[in-house]
């Protein structure tokens, strides 16, 4: 498997309104998806049928601040882990990996492992910057452990110093579509306030309601891996809204919705 045919379906437009192409899945860009449809998206990709793989978990999670179907299924063979966004079925992040990995043949140097993972990410290596090429173990066997990234996207790779084979590899959108669609809504709907009450607009523009819709609305200054942001709660019905809100331009960095049942 490699990421050339992922990259090349996103781009063609498969997320938007309109039939995914070989899911016979239907979507439109407002509405969200289910947990079957997160299944066939993840295995349309893998180029598998629900018949040749065995799911070991399907759940809610968020992910690059967008809510996701976090996806786990191998064959035989191999492991598979995907995200697949709620809001319109982008693949946030996929992974997959060889169950028992073996490697042999000529030793390759570091070169020609960069070369390898970035042909099978399907990118152009004059197109990526490297993050970091060191050497490591994968299940014991010597690799190069590859991680470089393109304008939108991080790839991380392990390239068998034997011969060569990619025993691991992994991609991962920088800004998922849904979540760039929210911060630009939120900026195109900014009307001037500022601080707690901009965060609080901010979160609910992007659920959709207003402030007499919900209940138990909360707001407060937190710090996020690091960075400040306001910590947005509300409820809406049986429904639980969180929110992490750029203190500096009040887009939406993370959101989750839960149901309470």
């Amino acid at each position: 498997m490699n990421f050339r045919r992922t990259i090349a379906l996103l781009s063609a437009g498969i997320i938007a309104a309109g039939v995914m192409a070989g899911t016979g899945i239907t979507t439109m860009a407002a509405e969200t998806i289910s947990d079957a449809q997160a299944k066939a998206i993840a295995l349309e990709d893998a180029g598998l049928s629900a018949d040749q793989v065995t799911f070991d978990r399907i759940e809610m999670g968020t992910e690059q601040g967008a809510s996701v179907y976090e996806i786990e299924f191998k064959t035989g063979s191999m492991e598979y882990d995907y995200d697949v966004a709620v809001a319109d079925g982008e693949i946030v992040e996929e992974s997959w990996e060889i169950r028992r990995p073996s490697a042999s043949g000529s030793q390759i140097g570091e070169a020609e492992a960069k070369s390898i993972a970035v042909n099978d990410a399907g990118v152009s290596e004059a197109d990526v910057t490297f993050i970091k090429t060191e050497h490591g173990d994968e299940d014991g066997i010597p690799v190069y452990e590859i991680e470089f990234e393109d304008q939108d996207t991080k790839f991380d790779y392990d390239v068998a110093k034997a011969g060569g084979k990619i025993l691991h590899a992994s991609r991962k959108v920088k800004v998922p579509a849904c979540v760039a669609a929210a911060q630009k809504a939120s900026a195109d709907t900014n009307t001037g306030k500022t601080g707690e009450e901009a965060a609080i607009e901010a979160a609910l523009n992007h659920a959709g309601l207003t402030a007499n819709d919900v209940t138990g609305l909360h707001c407060h200054k937190d710090y996020d891996d690091g960075r400040e942001v306001y910590e947005v709660e509300f409820r809406q019905g049986r429904y639980e809204f969180s929110y992490d809100i750029d203190v500096n331009n009040y887009s939406v960095l993370e959101w989750d919705k839960d149901y309470d049942d």
